[in-house]
């Protein structure tokens, strides 16, 4: 079990096709929506997933 930290909100807004996919796989993995997305990004922080060139991209 992970310590108790200060925690802080984000509100995000996105298409309901896109929660929902978040929190089906969230769901997939026996995860909350919350931690699956930090999860996501900590990896993304330690092993570069994305880079800007591949959102810019992304964009077109």
């Amino acid at each position: 079990m992970r310590p108790l930290v200060r925690t802080e909100q984000i509100r995000l807004r996105m298409p309901k096709e896109i929660k929902n996919i978040i929190k089906a796989k969230a769901e997939e993995l026996n995860l909350t929506i919350t931690a699956y997305v930090e999860t996501l990004v900590m990896k993304d922080h330690e092993e570069s997933l994305l880079t800007k060139n591949e959102l810019i991209r992304g964009e077109d």
